[in-house]
């Protein structure tokens, strides 16, 4: 997995592999509702924070985000991109595509926080 990303992409296969989902339709509700329930798990908002706390004290305040929606493998061939975009950025960034928005907006203090949300439109049944 890339630096500084964590988690498990949540799709029907990773749903058709839970026991709570064999044999059933998986709607994209379904898939939100388990990429919920999993978000913090495995320490993962603790191994989020610690990893920019750590960028701060790598690269300073100089604070910026980016954030993209697409379809799946769609930043295979795009990190330099991403990157260009993100050192043009600012504390704040918003996608959206095809319904789905993403916002991301990161702060500093005392303390860094990174939030990240990622909504459909209209909700998913």
């Amino acid at each position: 997995m890339a630096d500084g990303v964590y988690g498990t992409v949540i799709d029907t296969e990773t749903l058709k592999g839970m026991p709570e989902y064999r044999g059933k339709t998986i709607r994209r509700a379904d898939m939100a509702k388990v990429a919920r329930d999993l978000m913090n798990a495995g320490g993962k908002d603790t191994n989020c924070l610690k990893y920019v706390e750590n960028l701060r004290d790598e690269y300073g305040n100089r604070v910026k985000v980016y954030t993209e929606i697409r379809e799946g493998g769609h930043y295979k061939d795009t990190l330099g991109d991403i990157q260009d975009k993100v050192e043009n950025g600012n504390d704040t960034s918003n996608d959206e595509w095809t319904g789905c928005t993403s916002t991301t907006t990161i702060a500093t203090g005392t303390t860094t926080s990174f939030v990240g949300i990622m909504s459909l439109t209209p909700p998913v049944s």
